[in-house]
């Protein structure tokens, strides 16, 4: 699951409190060659945005509580045994940062890295925050679910490897 902004023109920009929806994305991890997977998570999530821009922000928001509405539910005792969620995996893609270095007395901001939360049935949240041209991931998982998330920096660093090397 990926939330998505609703910000834009048709929302007022004087407008207060979040404005966000959700979209199920496949991140098409039967497909070997990094660059070919890269292109069907870009379509996928091409093709829920312009069904996305059609929708008025309540029919949105409607639409992403059908898709969420049992992690709402989770922390009700053994309620996502009867009702498992549609998705384990959150992404909140790049959260926009300062553009520019940051300083606190004198001292630069090397990394923001975020840390998020995990409702019952959810498995990993991978969050992405930008500064000054870099990305820093943020990653919290289950410890049941993944007993070893701290592998998975390093497969993220070989991933973000191969795909640097298929797409250059």
């Amino acid at each position: 699951m990926v939330p998505v902004s609703l910000r834009g023109a048709r929302l007022k920009s004087d407008a207060t409190g979040n404005a966000v929806g959700t979209i199920l994305c496949s991140l098409a991890t039967d497909i070997p060659d990094p660059a070919v997977r890269l292109e069907q998570i870009m379509a996928a999530m091409s093709t829920s945005k312009e069904m996305y821009a059609e929708l008025t922000p309540l029919q949105i928001t409607a639409l992403s509580a059908l898709m969420v509405g049992g992690v709402g539910l989770a922390p009700l005792p053994g309620i996502t045994r009867l009702t498992p969620p549609p998705f384990n995996l959150i992404i909140s893609s790049n959260v926009p940062g300062p553009t520019e270095d940051m300083y606190f007395n004198g001292a630069k901001l090397s990394g923001t890295y975020p840390v998020s939360f995990l409702l019952d049935g959810q498995a990993m949240n991978i969050t992405l925050t930008s500064h000054a041209g870099s990305l820093d991931f943020g990653i919290v998982g289950c410890r049941r679910s993944l007993p070893h998330l701290q592998h998975l920096l390093g497969h993220l660093d070989a991933a973000l490897e191969e795909l640097e090397r298929a797409v250059s």
